[in-house]
């Protein structure tokens, strides 16, 4: 996970140096080894799984690693996820040509537009990251974790997956994307 992290650090800090004017998207045209970078960890991302909640939960072992340790490695991935959604939403790559040949391993259907993102909101499938209070917990965040695991739980089924809100907020046959 440091290591997707370091990488995804340097793509937003490719971002914040580019001097490229923003379109009517808002998206900044990043430059060629960002690109490679930014296509590399998105397809990596997508082949492990790493935005498909039971391919994440399946990382921990229940009874065997402290609920607070699932709870931390869990948020810290759909944090990661969401973040690397932000700068795909952000960028766009330098050569439509580094989007071809490469196996897609997303779960969305349909043709992908060489213009549009590398993730879309359907290829999140895990709920919202919890609230930032508990972040800011002290000693006893594991006590707060321990005490409303039911609540944790019924708040990442699949009805509550960012992924169902795509139908919405990008319908297939609109250009621009809210989100």
């Amino acid at each position: 996970m440091a290591t997707y992290q370091g990488i995804l650090l340097h793509l937003i800090f490719s971002l914040l140096l580019s001097h490229d004017k923003l379109d009517l998207q808002l998206t900044q045209v990043l430059p060629e080894v960002p690109s490679q970078l930014l296509v590399s960890l998105v397809r990596t991302c997508l082949k492990r799984r790493m935005f498909f909640y039971p391919s994440i939960l399946a990382q921990f072992k229940p009874g065997f690693d402290p609920d607070v340790f699932i709870w931390l490695g869990i948020e810290e991935v759909k944090r990661f996820d969401l973040s690397l959604y932000k700068v795909c939403r952000h960028a766009r790559i330098c050569d439509a040509k580094l989007l071809e040949g490469a196996p897609d391993f997303s779960p969305r259907r349909g043709p992908r537009s060489l213009s549009g993102s590398l993730l879309s909101l359907t290829d999140l499938q895990f709920s919202v990251p919890d609230r930032d209070e508990l972040w800011h917990a002290t000693s006893d965040l594991a006590a707060k974790i321990t005490g409303n695991e039911a609540a944790y739980t019924n708040e990442n089924i699949e009805d509550n997956w960012i992924s169902q809100t795509a139908r919405v907020l990008q319908p297939r046959d609109q250009q621009f994307q809210w989100i």
